[in-house]
């Protein structure tokens, strides 16, 4: 892993900072959020962005969805007044959060999932984008 993106989110002013009361005893917690940057594109089929044929959206972690709303499992580092210090995000500053929910591995980790066309293909983490099958530069 590179090197960890940290921010924070901060509550508006007309949010209860009693909605933040026990949050800093998680160690992780999903931020629902709204991709504001995306355009109208709402295409049904996506390029992931390690290559390979076109998956349908919902089969992928494209941002760029038929409804602009994205789920993040952050780390949380301390809350803070209004502010919510976090790591290892993937959203862009400014991104709006809808959202705060603890993330609880007994609930929300599942081991034993299978990862659908993922299951079936190579393991990737380790190779450059540009040596990907189905790669731009490919």
């Amino acid at each position: 892993m590179g090197v960890s993106q940290q921010g924070q989110v901060v509550l508006e002013d007309w949010v209860d900072l009693n909605a933040l009361r026990d949050l800093d005893g998680f160690s992780h917690v999903w931020l629902i959020s709204w991709f504001h940057l995306n355009g109208p594109r709402r295409k049904p089929l996506v390029r992931p962005p390690r290559g390979g044929p076109k998956r349908g959206v919902f089969s992928t972690r494209a941002p760029h969805r038929i409804n602009p709303i994205g789920l993040s499992a952050v780390r949380l580092e301390r809350v803070e007044g209004r502010f919510v210090y976090i790591a290892d995000l993937d959203l862009l500053d400014g991104t709006p959060i809808l959202d705060i929910k603890p993330y609880i591995a007994r609930f929300d980790a599942h081991p034993k999932a299978s990862a659908g066309w993922l299951d079936h293909i190579a393991d990737t983490a380790a190779r450059p984008l540009d040596k990907l099958p189905g790669s731009a530069l490919d």
